[in-house]
């Protein structure tokens, strides 16, 4: 393995695992002239993402690279990527130091995956949560109770228990006090007869 890592190039469809890429090829996929990102530096993201469905061969589950460049370039002063440093000698006896800022290119390598598998009892737990929460799971039930069950009469008689229609009489309200009397009559005390 560390020989092959150590000899193989990046290409999309004869070596689709292997992790090392030229900088050319990076830079172009980012849409980006390489001269000019040797000269002035940049920020370039290198988005890995793993899509695998673990049902099938491993094969399947290859990679899948995109590039972009991440600093800002609207302030040219500022744009790229650099940093300082300073180099200390002593010449002839005094103390001097060279200020040099490098230039150059770097990678934020960012990585997303998402695998999966199909397994009968996640998919069972889906499905009864997903009934349940709409209510079909008491339907189900009220169905199977009815028809399969032996004692299905007692079920049914409990469960469609008969309601026995009661005379309604109307329930006097303010309301109807005050038209059977009057606004103005004597009698009424803040709406209620006395």
């Amino acid at each position: 393995m560390q020989k092959y890592l150590s000899k193989c190039l990046y290409d999309e469809e004869k070596e689709p695992y292997c992790p090392n890429f030229r900088l050319g090829y990076i830079a172009d996929q980012a849409r980006e002239n390489f001269s000019e990102l040797c000269r002035t530096g940049g920020v370039i993201g290198a988005f890995i993402n793993w899509r695998c469905n673990l049902d099938l061969d491993p094969s399947h589950c290859k990679p899948t690279y995109s590039f972009r460049r991440l600093d800002l370039r609207k302030d040219e002063a500022n744009s790229g990527y650099y940093y300082r440093f300073a180099k200390y000698y002593s010449k002839d006896g005094v103390e001097s130091r060279t200020l040099i800022k490098a230039y150059g290119m770097r990678l934020d390598v960012i990585v997303h995956g998402h695998a999966g598998k199909f397994s009968p009892i996640p998919t069972i737990i889906s499905t009864v949560t997903a009934m349940t929460s709409v209510g079909i799971c008491t339907i189900i039930c009220d169905w199977i109770m009815l028809t399969f069950i032996d004692k299905n009469e007692v079920y049914s008689e409990r469960k469609f228990d008969e309601v026995i229609n009661m005379p309604t009489v109307p329930i006097p309200t303010e309301l109807s006090y005050i038209n059977s009397y009057g606004s103005n009559h004597s009698d009424l005390s803040d709406g209620v007869p006395l």
